[in-house]
């Protein structure tokens, strides 16, 4: 064989072997087509703990995505605002799709705020203390002119909490690679207020208080399987907040 053409035909061999395996382990299987899913409404109590939900202040829950195109992402979402009997109050935000393709993807808040003229003012990886272990989340400082908004977060792929967008494209391959193609849900909780440590602490009393009023099934549809997330996925993800 002529040398010249040698390259040329291992790279051939290389894209061939790649579309195959490609083709072989693209996901075939929808994970939402096994689940009996209950819609968010009638997941989420309107009230809860201490926590009340305060409909008129719903206009003040930012989704910084024009309705357009979340419906054109997700399949379901809710945005609620909860006031507690000191007067503080949480914005709550939770964003579904049944298909985890790379064209539908849960969106970050990251990616989300800065289009809408928000700054991230610091973002950090975290864990949450809940009543049976440890919620891996992120927590994000945003800013828009004078309005200061506390944010937590995470997302859950499958049944997988991830955080990061590293973590997130890990849980997709890592169903894929079973011939899944899972769901995901993005939970975020907000407030505003500059005194950013007493805002992540009443987030954090609301996300307890949440998790203990729900019962087993739907906790794994919100808060997923936690201790297995970061172990399963291989990584620490040191230096990939905020990506």
């Amino acid at each position: 064989m002529n040398k010249a053409i040698i390259p040329a035909v291992v790279a051939a061999m290389l894209m061939t072997s790649a579309a195959a395996l490609a083709f072989v382990l693209k996901p075939t299987r929808h994970m939402v087509d096994s689940q009996s899913l209950a819609k968010l409404e009638d997941i989420i109590p309107r009230e809860f703990g201490e926590w009340r939900e305060e409909p008129a202040m719903n206009r003040g829950v930012v989704n910084p995505q024009t309705e357009e195109f979340l419906k054109s992402i997700y399949d379901e979402t809710l945005s609620r605002t909860y006031v507690s009997p000191r007067g503080e109050r949480i914005m709550l935000s939770l964003a579904f799709g049944a298909d985890q393709s790379k064209a539908t993807q849960v969106h970050r808040p990251e990616v989300c705020y800065p289009a809408q003229g928000f700054q991230i003012r610091s973002s950090e990886k975290l864990s949450l203390s809940l009543s049976d272990g440890q919620l891996p989340a992120m927590k994000l400082v945003a800013v828009a002119q004078q309005r200061i908004e506390p944010i937590t977060y995470w997302i859950v792929v499958g049944d997988l909490v991830v955080r990061g967008s590293i973590e997130q494209k890990l849980a997709i391959v890592k169903h894929g690679m079973n011939g899944v193609v899972p769901h995901g849900l993005l939970f975020r909780v907000s407030s505003i207020g500059g005194d950013v440590t007493r805002q992540f602490d009443v987030q954090e009393k609301f996300i307890n208080s949440l998790y203990d009023s729900l019962d087993s099934k739907q906790r794994g549809r919100l808060y997923g399987v936690r201790s297995a997330a970061l172990a399963q996925l291989g990584t620490d993800a040191r230096g990939e907040a905020g990506r």
